[in-house]
C-alpha cells in the first residue's frame, strides 16, 4: 500500500498532508484537521475510503498529487 501524498500552495505558503486507512496526517495540524472533517477517510472495503478521500481533497482543494495512493491488493470487499 502507498498513502497519497498532496501538495497545496496557498500563496507562498505550501502545504502538504498524507492519507491512508487511518486518515490524513500532516505537520499543520489545523490543515489535517480540515482535511478530516472536509475529505473523511470513511470506512469501506480495504482501500476504498481513503482513495477515495484523496482524490476529492486534490479535486476539491485544486491540489498537486505528489505520490498517488494505491490500496492494498485485498479483493473488494475484503474487512481488514
Amino acid at each position: 500500500m502507498t498513502p497519497g501524498k498532496l501538495r497545496k500552495a496557498f500563496g507562498k505558503d505550501v502545504r502538504e498532508a498524507t492519507v491512508g486507512p487511518d486518515g490524513w496526517e500532516s505537520n499543520d495540524r489545523p490543515f489535517a484537521a480540515y482535511l478530516d472533517s472536509a475529505y473523511p477517510v470513511g470506512g469501506t472495503a480495504a482501500g476504498v475510503g481513503w482513495v477515495q478521500a484523496f482524490w476529492a481533497a486534490v479535486d476539491g482543494l485544486g491540489a498537486e498529487a505528489v505520490v498517488e495512493p494505491i490500496p492494498d491488493a485485498s479483493p473488494p470487499g475484503t474487512i481488514h
